[in-house]
């Protein structure tokens, strides 16, 4: 059996489709007439419709997997080689992406010609540049392109031209200070959203500390990229406080900011703004709307890339909470399928396999990776399961509360382990006491007190349920979100009524096999016992 290819060959792989879509036929003419090791991978490669694994290429070329590696990264250094002579316009880039990549060749050229000194004509060249980086607000580039002619104005001993182009360069670098400022506030908060799905009020202040800085330099420059980095922060902000409604406003001011410069309304922005919009709309309750939104931008996304699979999660929770169950199996199994799903992030393969469980128990399919009931325990399986999910631990405000209420379903479903189903009741309740306030009412503490009445009322259907009514009556009341709520991938009564209707059917196996309430009740009090003392000489062994 072939091996799973390598995260270089992946990548190899990436490039050579690159190249075959941009580069001119002359680099794959060049290629094909090649009788170099790498040339015969870069064919390989390219006509085969599949990704190819190590050993395929091994095979095929009757080489060690030594020199596979080595002429895998020659070939990749050689790939990229070709990026001058892409031809963007052909593969149907924006005319910004265009103009932005001509600027960074041109940046390029008149920097070697700084170095041959030829200072008349790398002057000549940045001159007319230096206008365009202006135009494209590339602050970046417009500084580095301002070395020649500050050197041609200090050689032809022109003092108004360098006083000039001084004010322009301490310009550049405030607008170019103020939006590498912006970037880290974003990509500082990025980073928190990157291991866990849930929102994160705690940076709030950081966010605003960025807005109040950035605030004043956009009102007095008023550039496109400062304005547009000020509503991507203001949305930020609200985004991590759960006020999706301003959100969704800001969203709006974002439109009407790439109305008002269309050069750079490119599909990038665009489909970000797009998928923040959907997102609203599903965790406002919008579903009109967002389905509405799906429909309208899911052509701005290119397939596989890092939006597309952030957008198609929320497409999945859409179908999921429109109790849309087929099709959210079917997308699901659409997105695992795909090529580059294994080189996505831990987290995002995690989210996906967790929507592949929900998706098959509501879909009344077997559970990914489930044996027959005779073969394996609930809890043993369960605990399989949840090794799937590994990016989940501690991440106690995403995903992680979301995968106990599918353990506990899956039980219920299977009818079995009914020790490892009380267990997972009490995770809930320790996770109540330890992450939610006592006295907030809130849907995460409501719902996990109706849970929590399976237990206290020793798995009599009717109790629960009488018990359950007024609670759930006013967790459904409750309009405002929470954290640990945002990001359930069913709604907190959903999951409930779920749980109520396979409960009966649960209590009558359970009867079935002689044991009753209250030899149940005296087994988990001894369990719980015993994991205290466990707990007690764990503490005692560190502090010794």
């Amino acid at each position: 059996m072939p091996k799973t290819p390598t995260k270089l060959l992946i990548e190899t792989v990436e490039i050579a489709k690159f190249v075959t879509k941009l580069a001119p036929k002359k680099v794959l003419s060049d290629f094909g007439k090649s009788v170099s090791r790498e040339a015969s991978i870069f064919r390989l490669i390219v006509e085969s419709e599949t990704q190819l694994s190590d050993d395929d290429i091994i095979l095929a070329l009757g080489i060690d997997a030594r020199r596979c590696q080595q002429s895998l990264w020659k070939l990749k250094a050689m790939l990229l080689e070709h990026v001058f002579e892409f031809d963007l316009k052909r593969a149907n880039y924006s005319d910004y992406a265009q103009r932005l990549h001509a600027l960074d060749l041109s940046n390029a050229r008149v920097h070697i010609l700084e170095w041959l000194g030829a200072a008349y004509s790398a002057n000549a060249e940045a001159n007319f540049w230096l206008k365009e980086a202006t135009v494209l607000e590339q602050w970046d580039l417009a500084l580095m392109l301002l070395s020649p002619l500050l050197n041609w104005a200090t050689l032809s001993g022109d003092q108004t031209e360098y006083d000039r182009l001084c004010a322009e360069q301490r310009r550049f670098r405030l607008l170019d200070a103020a939006l590498a400022d912006a970037r880290e506030a974003t990509e500082r908060t990025r980073i928190v959203f990157a291991k866990s799905g849930a929102e994160h009020p705690e940076v709030r202040p950081r966010i605003d500390l960025a807005i109040a800085r950035l605030t004043p330099i956009a009102r007095e420059h008023g550039t496109f990229s400062l304005q547009d980095a000020l509503l991507r922060l203001r949305r930020m902000a609200q985004q991590v406080t759960m006020d999706y409604a301003e959100a969704l406003a800001i969203c709006d001011g974002t439109d009407t900011l790439l109305e008002e410069y269309p050069l750079f309304a490119n599909r990038a922005r665009r489909s970000r703004n797009a998928l923040t919009r959907l997102m609203c709309y599903i965790q406002t309750g919008q579903t009109d709307l967002a389905e509405a939104a799906i429909a309208r931008s899911l052509d701005l996304f290119d397939p596989e890339d890092q939006d597309w699979y952030g957008f198609q999660e929320w497409h999945f929770i859409l179908l999921m909470h429109t109790e849309q169950f087929e099709e959210a199996h079917a997308l699901v199994q659409n997105v695992m399928g795909r090529s580059r799903f294994a080189s996505q992030t831990g987290t995002t393969r995690d989210r996906w396999h967790l929507f592949q469980i929900y998706a098959a128990l509501f879909t009344a399919r077997p559970v990914p990776g489930e044996k027959k009931p005779k073969e394996e325990k609930t809890g043993e399986l369960l605990r399989h399961l949840m090794q799937q999910f590994p990016s989940f631990k501690g991440d106690y405000a995403g995903y992680g509360m979301a995968a106990v209420a599918l353990e506990i379903l899956i039980v219920l479903w299977r009818r079995g382990d009914e020790e490892y189903f009380f267990e997972r009741i009490e995770s809930l309740a320790k996770y109540k006491t330890r992450h939610l306030k006592r006295g907030h009412e809130t849907q995460s503490n409501h719902f996990i007190a109706m849970m929590q009445l399976l237990e206290t009322k020793n798995l009599d259907v009717e109790k629960i349920k009488k018990a359950a009514a007024p609670i759930l009556k006013r967790m459904v009341a409750i309009k405002t979100i929470d954290k640990y709520q945002a990001q359930q991938v069913l709604r907190y009564e959903m999951l409930w009524a779920k749980t109520v209707e396979l409960l009966p059917a649960y209590v009558a196996w359970l009867r079935g096999t002689g044991w009753k309430h209250e030899k149940k009740k005296a087994v988990r009090r001894k369990t719980v016992a015993r994991r205290k003392t466990i707990a007690r000489r764990k503490t005692r062994a560190k502090r010794s």
